[in-house]
């Protein structure tokens, strides 16, 4: 079974407050997820705004770099988030690799 935990300024966290994540057909269980609380939820907002901070500071090119990067790693996990996809929705693999 999979457990993910929060993340709040690129540390993961682990809370008590878990929530099942069920596959639709058969309703097992097939990951138990971190749910924030409201404290957590604020911290990120403010972990945001600093990050936004940091952020204006970038010259447009250095963003684009960033951004570029973030692109490849989603590509190169692109099958990890389709299978995710049929586990947490039902969806097909080929609709979810679109």
């Amino acid at each position: 079974m999979i457990e993910k935990r929060l993340i709040l300024g690129g540390e993961f966290v682990k809370t008590d407050n878990l929530v099942e994540v069920k596959y639709p057909y058969t309703q097992e269980t097939v990951a138990k997820v971190c749910f924030a609380t409201e404290e957590e939820a604020l911290r990120a907002v403010e972990i945001a705004k600093e990050g936004a901070k940091e952020m204006a500071k970038l010259t447009p090119y250095e963003r684009y770099n960033l951004l570029m990067k973030a692109a490849k790693l989603l590509e190169e996990r692109a099958e990890e988030f389709a299978r995710t996809l049929v586990l947490e929705v039902g969806k097909t693999i080929r609709e979810a690799r679109t």
